[in-house]
């Protein structure tokens, strides 16, 4: 029989050589803008490495003398919905909107000694889907034939200033203009539900 020593070292070296199957994201919401960004998990408030830090913490432009970044990336989710799991009914379709580019810029300059100004414009969120069968046209029993899903964009674009009070201490503003546009599709039978049920009867872009 093991002791109490032995069970706990067996404990930790299961835990080590077992396979992690933990996944997880920020919602719909940017973990962070760039790779570095990103990479640090989103800790460019008091550690930027790149202009990009200045749509999260304005006085960081302060710390360049003049940088520029641009970059995208890649968004692949894997997503599929089901319903009415465990009954007779029950049917599953997977999204076919599944690529999603999402662009980062930026740019900080000192001015002089003391002020410095930058822009940044990110891609601040959002998200989508697409089902080429409509689930709860079939589960209804009405004609399958629609697509279904929705789609959601928001980009944020920051024009900066940051002034030097001192070597340690730095302080900014940044006027903050975002843009969002929505899309849904394939929800016309929900427009009763709402005292204006025309949003929900392809009504194309909103923004």
């Amino acid at each position: 029989m093991m002791n109490f020593k032995q069970r706990t070292l067996a404990l930790a070296v299961s835990t080590l050589i077992a396979p992690m199957g933990a996944h997880a994201t920020n919602g719909m919401m940017m973990i962070g803008y760039g790779a570095k960004m990103v990479g640090m998990g989103g800790t460019a408030i008091a550690n930027p490495q790149d202009s990009l830090a200045g749509a999260v913490n304005p006085a960081t432009i302060g710390e360049f003398n003049i940088r520029a970044d641009i970059g995208a990336e890649l968004f692949l989710p894997d997503a599929e919905s089901t319903l009415g799991r465990g009954t007779a009914t029950e049917i599953t379709e997977e999204s076919r909107a599944n690529t999603f580019l999402i662009p980062n810029m930026a740019m900080a300059m000192k001015f002089n000694r003391k002020i410095s100004f930058g822009f940044s414009a990110v891609g601040a969120g959002g998200g989508g889907s697409r089902y080429n069968t409509n689930l709860y046209n079939v589960q209804n029993n009405v004609t399958p034939d629609e697509t279904l899903g929705v789609n959601l964009m928001v980009m944020q674009m920051n024009p900066t200033a940051a002034y030097r009070i001192n070597k340690r201490n730095t302080v900014g503003a940044s006027l903050i203009i975002g843009v969002q546009t929505f899309r849904d599709f394939g929800l016309t039978q929900f427009s009763t539900f709402t005292a204006d049920g025309q949003p929900l009867v392809a009504q194309g872009n909103d923004w």
